[in-house]
């Protein structure tokens, strides 16, 4: 919904007047005045970009400012026909490197796009507030009207591939007990996740009620490190539906329908905060796999209390039965045997003691992640180079801030252990064995970077406690 098109003057006195409309309109939309405000930082430098580098000494010339409502973002689009720039090129140069972090350290979301002839378009985009007001667990919720009165049996709830009217339920849904920290953004853009669901790039499944409102959801999302995995995601029950096993029914319903895709395994992410989720994985027959501490930010909102970086499980489901061989450090064995254990796959653990020879070049990739602080390294084979590309992929890592680095190491070969080997001593030490990807076996490490982990706060229910417990032996061994 377009609230105001204005076209101004490329000179700074028109800053002012387009702040005041956004303060405004958002104002109206009950978006809070200190959000507001750094918003509006957003807002002055992309216009002062355009003025100072699109239209240099030309106050005479004019562009677009669009305000507008999409689903549940407050949308700025700025539009001219200035001299062509990019972010890029404004960070290669210090007054513009300051401009473009400010511009996107307060907005949910920038964009800019360079429209040839069109010229240039850039969006700025704030999350509203006009999801459900978030409460933490002491607040008690209104009864749904999905959901039976009590003292009566559970309805059965219709379980079904999303429809476009429901995406903005599951966003309410998610927002009511993550606020806007979980993971995977897009759940919060109903339009964009449900296009995606059409596109194939993720499977979303409902649980509906009598009057057709949502209530839980479950996601499937292909794991793009992990080769041939799906993960188990964007889980939800709404507050007021609780306790009806709405979620119990609703994995197993997306599991079985897993079971008729071509893919390997499914994978899950359970919080060690609490042990519901660990409870759903145990249900759905998923093994433990290993742990990413320290994972997640401080201020992760949920209905149960954080005050602290939160630290993952990882589980998995195999739905294809593969047989191959782990080779391992003898400091890393115990692990690799719990969970080959524990996986339903057949899995010898060679135990490599002396220094395999190795020759070419390593196969190794990095991912960061800004939003959670993380970054993930993925050595899929070893080369003689090992140590260095390592090295280079840990110091960039530490370079971006990141706050914990998990370490995929393909265990395959016996070279895998040069791998081992050359992270330990830049801190890294052993959190699993993820069995469920396509190509190899894989294992886990971590550094949690100019920290610690509190085991002890922790909290973890069998089989997820026993492998805890090795782990935690290793690294103090470590």
């Amino acid at each position: 919904m377009e609230l105001i098109r204005v076209t101004v003057r490329a000179e700074p006195q028109s800053i002012p007047i387009v702040q005041d409309i956004i303060r405004y309109y958002a104002g109206i939309q009950d978006l809070p005045a200190d959000d507001i405000e750094r918003f509006l930082v957003t807002v002055e430098e992309a216009m002062t970009q355009v003025i100072e580098y699109g239209f240099p000494g030309r106050p005479e010339s004019t562009f677009d400012v669009k305000l507008e409502i999409e689903g549940l973002d407050l949308v700025i689009t700025i539009t001219d026909k200035g001299m062509p720039y990019d972010y890029e090129k404004l960070e290669s140069i210090p007054e513009g490197l300051l401009s473009v972090k400010l511009l996107k350290g307060f907005a949910d979301r920038v964009s800019l796009t360079l429209n040839g002839i069109d010229g240039r378009t850039q969006v700025l985009m704030k999350h509203l507030s006009a999801l459900p007001v978030y409460e933490r667990s002491g607040a008690q919720p209104l009864k749904c009207t999905a959901c039976p009165p009590e003292g009566t049996p559970p309805v059965e709830p219709d379980f079904h591939i999303l429809r476009r009217e429901e995406a903005i339920e599951v966003a309410q849904c998610m927002y009511d007990e993550f606020g806007y920290t979980y993971p995977h953004e897009i759940v919060y853009h109903p339009d964009e996740f449900y296009e995606s669901v059409l596109r194939g790039e993720c499977i979303s499944m409902v649980a509906a009620g009598p009057d057709g409102k949502v209530m839980g959801h479950v996601a499937l999302v292909r794991s793009p490190a992990l080769k041939g995995s799906v993960e188990l995601c964007m889980a939800v029950v709404r507050k007021s539906c609780r306790g009806g096993s709405v979620m119990g029914r609703l994995a197993q319903r997306m599991i079985d329908h897993a079971r008729t895709l071509d893919i390997t395994s499914v994978n899950a992410l359970p919080v060690v905060y609490h042990v519901y989720t660990q409870k759903i994985c145990n249900k759905q027959g998923m093994g433990p796999s290993g742990f990413e501490f320290n994972v997640m930010e401080e201020e992760l909102s949920t209905s149960f209390e954080q005050g602290m970086r939160a630290s993952l499980g990882l589980a998995c489901l195999p739905l294809r039965m593969t047989s191959r061989t782990v080779h391992v450090r003898r400091e890393a064995a115990g692990i690799a045997e719990y969970v080959s254990e524990h996986s339903g796959l057949e899995r010898e653990v060679v135990i490599v003691d002396k220094d395999p020879p190795a020759t070419g070049e390593t196969d190794i990739s990095v991912e960061y992640d800004p939003r959670t602080s993380t970054g993930r390294i993925m050595i899929r084979s070893v080369g003689e180079d090992v140590v260095h590309k390592l090295k280079t992929m840990d110091r960039f890592l530490r370079s971006q801030g990141c706050k914990a680095i998990n370490l995929l190491i393909a265990t395959g070969s016996e070279r895998s252990v040069l791998a081992y080997d050359a992270a330990r001593p830049l801190g890294y030490f052993c959190t699993g064995l993820f069995t469920g990807c396509e190509d190899d076996d894989y294992l886990m490490m971590e550094n949690v970077v100019f920290a610690t982990v509190d085991f002890d706060s922790l909290s973890t229910i069998e089989p997820f406690t026993g492998l805890l417990s090795i782990i935690r032996e290793a690294a103090s061994d470590e």
